[in-house]
């Protein structure tokens, strides 16, 4: 269904009823609107992007001749993508920029209506793509926890079943297959290491466990000290370290080849952490506050800059207030962050406008505003331009289009 509501005011309507070979869909009406049948027929003669688009993101460009230079709803261009109206941002009479409706096909029929004239020009055929695709191989009564993608683009899922774990692959072309198997029924994060390892982490537990190469059981890869019970979150570095944080932890620093831990700054023991990413030579953390530093915010983001091999980290820098957002920013459950090739942070949250994108000057913004659900449990970027959401309660797993190149995560080989 579209995601644009019109209304026109249509002074007659003249509905033709076909039988398609090619297409079981049901094409737009004929509409005249208050025609003259001197006035010049619209005519299309390209289109931009050629042969296909993202839906409702990306602008098409269509330019012809005999289009209506008016923009009000009665007199305007009307253009329908396979009998649904798309939403018309400008337009003149040689050029019409439109965004489709919330829509998929291989086989787009659009059709340009410019009145006042009677006859209708069309294109086709037209591609467009989902920006927000269910990865169905995920059903609805499966409660997805965590999620990983590796080099290949294939996608892990943990999944809960009864008092134990299960993860799943799914291979780009859609082939779902067991992957591996956890003693624990809820995983926090899982990330993939050196080695191709598979590293899994117990949802508030000291224990982090990874699974081999091949796939099988998971195995106890660190027992981290009693007072890090609540461990939830890691990420590697380039210098192949782990570095895990959770409920008043503060951050360890784990070393993939000893398995030896300790713990790299006591000043996050008051942080909630919610999320844990490495960039650029820092370790960057979303977190709530409960300490007496007055200067910090309630809930945020932080950074320490890695000031060693051995993973040692600075001082904690305020990289983002959410106070500043409101609640374009509040979350309770989660707040997931991940990076753009260019440095921008993607935050999800669990508000309408569910993924946030903070640029290094400090704005911000919501990707596909209003377009996006809620809440994002995590978000993990792909090989591509893609990033892929997990969404709480049992609300599934979805491929987005982020129209940009992800940062890259040092523990995928």
């Amino acid at each position: 269904m579209s995601i644009f509501k019109t209304k026109f005011k249509i002074f007659s309507i003249i509905v033709i009823f076909t039988l398609g070979f090619i297409s079981c869909e049901e094409e737009a009406p004929t509409e005249v609107y208050d025609n003259d049948p001197g006035a010049p027929a619209p005519k299309i003669n390209s289109i931009e992007p050629t042969d296909s688009v993202f839906s409702y993101v990306t602008g098409i460009r269509i330019t012809g001749e005999n289009f209506s230079s008016l923009t009000d709803s009665i007199n305007g261009n009307k253009v329908y993508f396979n009998g649904e109206p798309g939403s018309v941002i400008s337009a003149s009479s040689t050029e019409i920029v439109v965004l489709s409706p919330d829509i998929s096909g291989d086989s787009i029929r659009i059709k340009v209506i410019a009145p006042p004239a009677a006859p209708i020009a069309e294109y086709y055929p037209y591609k467009i793509f989902a920006t927000v695709d269910k990865i169905e191989q995920f059903n609805p009564l499966e409660s997805v926890t965590a999620i990983e993608l590796d080099n290949e683009g294939n996608l892990y899922g943990f999944v809960t079943e009864s008092l134990a774990g299960k993860i799943y692959k799914v291979t780009p072309d859609g082939v779902k297959t067991e992957y591996g198997t956890a003693p624990f029924p809820s995983a926090s994060d899982m990330k993939f290491g050196p080695g191709g390892y598979l590293y899994v982490q117990q949802s508030n537990n000291e224990k982090i466990h990874r699974i081999a190469p091949d796939g099988g059981a998971a195995t106890v890869f660190v027992t981290l000290p009693n007072t890090a019970d609540n461990m939830r979150f890691y990420d590697f570095d380039e210098n192949q370290n782990l570095f895990a944080a959770g409920t008043r932890t503060g951050i360890f620093v784990i070393n993939h080849q000893s398995g030896s831990a300790r713990r790299v700054n006591d000043d996050y023991r008051n942080h909630d952490v919610k999320s844990v990413r490495v960039y650029n030579g820092y370790v960057y953390v979303t977190a709530t506050y409960n300490g007496a530093n007055t200067s910090f915010p309630a809930e945020g983001i932080w950074r320490s800059q890695i000031t060693s091999a051995a993973g040692d980290l600075g001082t904690p820098e305020v990289v983002f207030d959410f106070a500043i957002a409101g609640v374009e920013a509040a979350s309770l459950v989660s707040i997931p962050l991940t990076f753009s090739s260019t440095g921008e942070i993607f935050v999800g949250t669990d508000q309408e406008n569910s993924i946030l994108i903070i640029h290094s000057d400090g704005n911000y913004e919501s990707l596909y505003p209003n377009f996006i659900d809620p809440t994002s449990l995590q978000i993990v970027w792909g090989n591509g331009k893609f990033i892929y959401q997990n969404r709480s309660d049992k609300g599934g797993v979805y491929k987005i289009y982020a129209d940009r190149l992800g940062a890259p995560y040092y523990g995928r080989q």
